[in-house]
């Protein structure tokens, strides 16, 4: 046998050494897995305080044997320990053996978070050969209903929104923000359920207890009917711990019959949400009694409460009232504020004493030391409106200007002509003015006035149309006045017409011609007469010059 041959043989036996060890760590894996339990983890609730598993023998040839405590014990919060026992039988099991889980005593579940699974392993070990042993996790958990979700009531919709506030998600709220949350109750059964209750709360993971809890009112509940209620709350920074966790808070609801009982008729609900806490956020929460109408030139005394509802302290802090209609830029200084802390100021807010009756939104925003009105990490600024009203003791300015054009080619005598008048409203205030003419009479009649009433808002202008009829005998620039007549004052303006002669009396006739020269002579009787002479004398002349050339 040559060398290669004896190697590949030495390599061959021992292969099959190893195939042979393996197999029989194999074999004696295999037959060490005598029994079986089922299940391995065993969860509790107020519902389900008992419970039980099986021990299976997976040996049929031999009767099993097992170890299993009598007692296991799970802790809760602040040092309470539930006890639970253990029974069944543990020796000669042929097949299966059955154990039970029961409480030794009543389960004091306020002491059991609501968020929280508290649980405890124990081992069962063949009796024979305690390197055989199985692993069971047992839990307890609580619920929102006492009893755990029983009956036929159920929670199938949970809708949050954010009406006042920072918040801008359903399930994302700054402090200070007014949260409502509608919740809807099936009843999926086939009789009428009586007083039914909705109770609800703000759950903080942290601490294990809610820091906001109520309940709605009582309701019936027809069967296959639902109902929706709406719950509505504020997220008190009072209710909160500086450095708090934002993710630590659970909104839970529950819907019960307090006629049947809670153990009858009961179901749950909840849902994660976040307090956000941004780091420099301070703002403006509430005025107490804010009024809601002032008089011009009042003093009204405020008390304004600012919070620091971000995670770092801030120092010179301040918020500024502005309205430029009104001419109004305050500064109130608040000071230092830490975080989660809050501080009311006192001042004095003043309405000027020239002003327009109505409404006008003031604004409220809230500065750093640096100038800088604050910010949350969504860039909605600090900011809040309130609305007043300012009514009495007003001082408002009425006036007008009044100017005019001949809004015809012409005006003749004897025919209709239109001058449009302009009234602009050079007040304060929206002004009603009452329009009439004066002054024509001597020369003109009256045929209508449009409109005789304008109603012009600050600033605005309007068109009156004046329409006369010149008299037939009357021509060059005649004069009549355009009177506005308003609240607290009149004004007036003086209007020149130029009048044309009608074309009625200018056709030339021997009676105009006479007339003419009448007119004429009469006023220049003197040069006349000597123009008549030297006529008389030029025509002699001639005359004579005449005979004289025939002799």
């Amino acid at each position: 046998m040559s060398v290669t041959e004896k190697l590949q043989q030495k390599m061959q036996t021992k292969l099959l050494s190893f195939m042979l060890a393996t197999l029989l760590i194999l074999t004696v894996v295999v037959s060490a897995a005598t029994f079986s339990v089922s299940p391995t983890t065993i969860s509790l609730n107020p519902s389900k305080t008992n419970s039980t598993f099986t021990v299976t023998n997976l040996n049929s040839s031999a009767p099993l044997d097992v170890n299993v405590p009598s007692t296991v014990q799970v802790e809760g919060e602040d040092g309470y320990v539930a006890l639970f026992n253990i029974a069944g039988t543990k020796t000669g099991i042929n097949t299966t053996s059955v154990f039970t889980i029961t409480p030794s005593s009543s389960i004091d579940f306020s002491k059991i978070s609501l968020t929280d699974v508290y649980s405890n392993l124990f081992n069962i070990t063949d009796a024979n050969n305690a390197t055989e042993k199985q692993e069971v996790k047992l839990e307890l958990q609580n619920d929102f209903c006492k009893e755990g979700n029983k009956g036929k009531l159920e929670i199938t919709s949970l809708k949050f929104d954010v009406t006042k506030g920072y918040g801008d998600k359903s399930d994302e709220f700054y402090l200070l923000d007014e949260v409502e949350v509608e919740v809807r109750v099936d009843n999926n059964g086939n009789d009428k359920i009586r007083d039914v209750t909705v109770s609800w709360g703000l759950y903080d993971k942290a601490n294990g207890k809610f820091i906001i809890d109520d309940e709605e009112k009582n309701f019936d509940l027809k069967d296959g009917s639902d109902e929706t209620i709406t719950i509505t709350f504020t997220v008190d920074p009072n209710d909160f711990e500086q450095g708090f966790d934002e993710d630590d808070f659970v909104f839970f609801v529950k819907a019960y019959s307090d006629d049947e009982g809670e153990d009858v008729q009961c179901n749950s609900d909840s849902q994660d949400v976040k307090i956000i806490q941004d780091r420099d956020f301070v703002v403006l929460n509430d005025f107490g009694s804010f009024p809601e109408t002032l008089q011009c030139g009042e003093n009204v005394e405020l008390r304004a409460e600012t919070w620091n509802i971000g995670s770092d302290d801030q120092q010179d802090v301040y918020f500024m009232i502005t309205n430029s209609e009104l001419g109004i830029n305050q500064k109130i200084n608040v000071g230092d504020l830490d975080s989660l802390d809050d501080k009311k100021t006192s001042f004095t807010l003043q309405m000027p004493n020239e002003a327009k009756e109505g409404s006008y939104k003031l604004r409220f925003a809230v500065y750093d030391e640096n100038d800088d009105i604050f910010e949350n990490d969504n860039n909605d600024e600090s900011s809040l409106d309130k609305i007043i009203t300012l009514s009495g003791n007003c001082k408002v300015e009425k006036d007008a200007i009044i100017t005019a054009v001949l809004d015809s080619s012409e005006a003749m005598a004897g025919q209709e002509f239109t001058v449009r008048a302009t009234i602009s409203n050079t007040g304060s205030d929206t002004t009603s003015y009452q329009v009439s003419v004066t002054g024509y009479e001597n020369w003109a009649t009256l045929s209508s006035i449009n409109p005789t009433t304008l109603s012009l808002e600050e600033g605005k202008s309007g068109d009156v149309f004046v329409k006369l009829i010149a008299n037939e005998d009357i021509s060059g620039n005649q004069e009549f006045t355009v009177r506005a007549l308003f609240e607290g004052g009149v004004k007036e303006q003086r209007i020149s017409v130029p009048i044309t002669e009608s074309t009625k009396n200018s056709g030339i006739t021997g009676g105009a011609i006479f007339d003419s020269i009448k007119s004429a002579f009469q006023g220049n009787a003197l040069i006349w007469i000597i123009g008549i002479i030297n006529v008389i004398l030029i025509i002699l002349i001639i005359v004579i010059a005449l005979r004289i050339i025939r002799k």
